[in-house]
């Protein structure tokens, strides 16, 4: 838990950390129709209030001020006056002005999910996962997706997820802060069906409509498909050695195609 200002409140208020504001959102995910533990809607918004209370010291009745109380809804500190920008990608401070430069991702990269961060039909070894992420029935990430992830994010790089499956994106997105890993954009099999132009639908994946330059994935067709659709992959095996340390070597090979990337 944090002090910021909030620009609806008009005060610093006790803003809500990553790990805080996964916990609410777990709490809101315990819905009747789990088969254990499942809340009423009006239980679990009690339950949010008191988390948020007993954290903070404060005696907060409304619950729309909690899920706005949140550190991760608001930009960086503006240069200037100090006042967190209103949303991560403003472009200027409300309060004085100041002018932000954003900075460009040296890379944008994409990852496949299944087989390739998820164990699907091949069990390599796992992340570990704490009693509530068994709980909740969460998905197992492969050993070193955590690092590599935040390793590439704190180089530069933006990250997304990109899979030919139905899951909800809210879901991977949970799946993911539940593992403290936030990406920039998630696309699954609808996004896909509904940007990707009529002429590339033939593509099982089609990184460019999204403005990603390389995409990870597991199947040696899409790189086929990358060399006749002129976009960049990299393939990694399910059985993979040392698979991130494959990943980091690859894109250090496809640098010279980038000229925005930034070298570490």
């Amino acid at each position: 838990m944090k002090m910021m200002w909030c620009w609806r409140c008009k005060m610093e208020v006790p803003m809500l950390e990553d790990e805080e504001e996964q916990h609410v959102r777990e709490i809101m995910d315990r819905g009747p129709e789990q088969e254990a533990g499942g809340l009423m809607l009006h239980e679990r918004l009690k339950l949010i209030l008191n988390y948020y209370n007993i954290l903070t010291g404060w005696e907060e009745t409304n619950f729309n001020a909690v899920m706005h109380h949140m550190v991760g809804l608001y930009g960086p500190p503006c240069e200037q006056c100090g006042k967190p920008y209103r949303t991560t990608k403003a472009t200027f401070c409300a309060a004085c002005g100041n002018k932000r430069i954003l900075k460009k991702p040296s890379l944008r990269i994409s990852f496949d999910l299944d087989d390739t961060l998820i164990a699907y039909s091949f069990p390599f070894a796992t992340e570990p996962r704490q009693w509530w992420q068994k709980l909740l029935g969460q998905e197992r990430l492969r050993a070193g997706t955590v690092a590599l992830i935040k390793s590439l994010q704190a180089e530069g790089h933006s990250i997304s997820i990109y899979t030919s499956s139905l899951r909800p994106v809210r879901r991977i997105r949970m799946l993911l802060r539940s593992y403290d890993i936030r990406v920039e954009q998630v696309i699954n099999r609808q996004i896909h069906l509904k940007t990707v132009p009529v002429n590339k639908q033939q593509c099982s994946k089609y990184p460019p409509a999204f403005g990603i330059d390389i995409h990870v994935d597991d199947s040696t067709g899409l790189a086929i498909e990358g060399n006749q659709h002129k976009f960049k992959t990299i393939i990694v095996a399910m059985d993979q050695e040392d698979w991130t340390k494959y990943i980091w070597n690859e894109i250090e090979k496809q640098a010279k195609h980038f000229p925005n990337f930034k070298r570490w």
